[in-house]
């Protein structure tokens, strides 16, 4: 047996487990883009003046701290991965001849999978809330139906808009996590897109419910609405169609080009001035999106940096940073100033930058350790089978 390094040893411990034992790491690479976004997006007003940061061509505006500013719009990265993951084995069953998916266990896999760590998370942000209150037991017991709204996944329908004045959760940041849930109801019969033999029309339909979608997204912009998926179903979407390309056209083994790696590296480059457009061509980011992820999947040497084993390590550990992050980065740059770096040097951007970055991997190290103890075993799939072996003395889990 040939022993391991340190280094190995580290990435083995920090990599997940894949219930299938299928493995895309050009996808956890880009889970690891979109979480980074939103990590930097979330500290960026520690570091960057004014908040928020002005677009390049306005004047007065940063170019640096616009473009990670930009790093929130990772939440819709990650729902076009949602998209992908959740359809591929749906289109891999009706395109491909692969085992169909049974309903019952689709739902439990989500439950199994997403609920412990989420209610383990949200139990101790809690207490952390509590400990640096003024009276930690009055604090907990207003939290309490907060922490229920959680729960279940309806507190923004409970309570309201995020940017709201005197907006109140344990963890601010599930409301994409709450959106997500709804398209897992909808995406097994969404799925049936993919029984359609006919590939321009399979296609066409689903590029007709991105259209649809996104004038929806446009127009109902008010009220519930925006705390639903209708605002966001698109970029759902769009990883429907990259499923239907991955498989009926690649059958799951895209050929790597240089000739990808042009329009790739392009569409990632655009992609934050495309969003600080006129609204009226915001339409164009879902192509550049698109684009980008096709990229991806078949340039060469994008497919190396989103397939780098430590980016996809980092990225597979994604749900645990976005469920401790927004808590951690305040803490953490607070010991970082009082430790290492001092002061943040926000007139310096080479400096402010470094500080940033020492913030940010400092943020994603802290949280590899909720990773391998609240989020890992559960990773694994029929955990709760063997635990109910367990407690009944039937055996030992393997």
């Amino acid at each position: 047996m040939v022993s391991r390094g340190p280094a190995e040893r580290v990435l083995a411990l920090i990599s997940r487990v894949t219930s299938t034992g299928a493995f895309i790491a050009e996808v956890d690479g880009l889970r690891f883009m979109a979480i980074m976004g939103v990590l930097l997006f979330h500290a960026h007003g520690g570091f960057f003046e004014p908040h928020p940061s002005l677009a390049p061509w306005v004047p007065g505006g940063d170019l640096v701290g616009y473009v990670i500013q930009t790093g929130s719009f990772g939440v819709q990265l990650f729902f076009v991965i949602s998209g992908f993951v959740l359809a591929l084995p749906f289109a891999e069953h009706h395109l491909a001849g692969g085992r169909p998916i049974a309903l019952k266990a689709y739902f439990v896999r989500r439950v199994t999978r997403l609920e412990p760590p989420y209610i383990v998370s949200l139990l101790l942000v809690a207490l952390a809330v509590g400990w640096v209150s003024a009276d930690m037991g009055a604090k907990l017991r207003s939290l309490v139906p907060h922490f229920f709204a959680h729960m279940f996944y309806v507190h923004n329908l409970v309570y309201g808009d995020i940017n709201a004045p005197g907006f109140v959760a344990i963890n601010h940041v599930t409301w994409s996590l709450e959106i997500e849930i709804q398209f897992y109801v909808l995406a097994p019969f969404l799925a049936r897109l993919f029984s359609l033999k006919n590939k321009p029309l399979r296609r066409a339909l689903i590029v007709a419910l991105i259209a649809a979608s996104w004038l929806v997204s446009v127009y109902l912009t008010k009220g519930l609405w925006r705390l639903t998926i209708a605002q966001h179903l698109h970029y759902f979407l769009i990883g429907f169609l990259l499923v239907d390309v991955f498989v009926a056209d690649w059958n799951g083994r895209p050929v790597k080009s240089y000739a990808w790696d042009v329009p790739g590296v392009i569409a990632w480059v655009a992609l934050p001035f495309a969003l600080g457009i006129d609204y009226r061509w915001k339409s164009l980011v879902l192509v550049v999106i698109f684009v980008a992820y096709l990229g991806a999947f078949r340039g060469r040497l994008l497919a190396r940096f989103f397939g780098n084993r430590w980016l996809a390590a980092v990225g597979g550990m994604c749900y645990t940073i976005y469920l401790y992050h927004a808590h951690m980065i305040y803490h953490v740059n607070r010991w970082l100033e009082s430790h290492v770096y001092g002061p943040v040097d926000k007139a310096d951007t080479v400096r402010a930058l470094l500080q940033l970055g020492l913030m940010a991997f400092t943020v994603v190290a802290f949280c590899a350790v909720p990773f391998v103890l609240l989020e890992k075993p559960f990773m694994r799939r029929d955990w709760h089978k063997a635990l109910v072996r367990r407690l009944r003395g039937d055996g030992t889990a393997s």
